[in-house]
């Protein structure tokens, strides 16, 4: 017999891991070097630098869900 478990769908705010932040700031790096509108204000520097403080000022709509299991 096959038990299939259902899954929980957690969001979080704050704490990401170094894997999520890296993505997280890559993906916000490559849309803003292909003309994505910044959401702060921009300083000299290059995509990822503007990302990296995007991110640190929770300017970035981005949640991240995570799979758990029982």
């Amino acid at each position: 017999m096959n038990h299939i478990q259902e899954q929980e769908v957690a969001t979080t705010l704050k704490r990401y891991t170094r894997y999520e932040r890296a993505r997280i700031v890559g993906a916000r790096a490559l849309q803003i070097s292909l003309g994505a509108p910044v959401l702060i204000r921009p300083d000299e520097g290059d995509p990822i630098d503007i990302a990296v403080r995007e991110l640190e000022s929770d300017a970035i709509p981005i949640t991240v869900q995570r799979d758990t299991y029982k």
